[in-house]
């Protein structure tokens, strides 16, 4: 069972700050945006917020799925 939308929505915006976090620390150190994506820290922090974004839009599309579901179980039954 995959993870409610309210819960990734949160996990969304915990990995949004820690990556916002780690980019201005990196800012502080002198590095340009493209130095920072090589760095080790920056690619697993973008890597986990991406994946969580992918699994945020994978439950809307799930939900859409189940709606079309029920809309077409319902209108087959009203026919009958």
């Amino acid at each position: 069972m995959g993870l409610a939308k309210d819960v990734l929505e949160r996990q969304l915006e915990l990995a949004d700050a820690d990556l916002k976090k780690h980019s201005d620390r990196l800012t502080e150190a002198g590095l340009d945006q493209k130095a920072q994506k090589k760095d080790p820290t920056w690619r697993s922090l973008n890597a986990t917020r991406r994946q969580i974004r992918t699994r945020l839009q994978r439950v809307a599309e799930i939900r859409t799925r189940d709606e079309e579901l029920a809309a077409r179980k319902a209108s087959s039954a009203d026919e009958e």
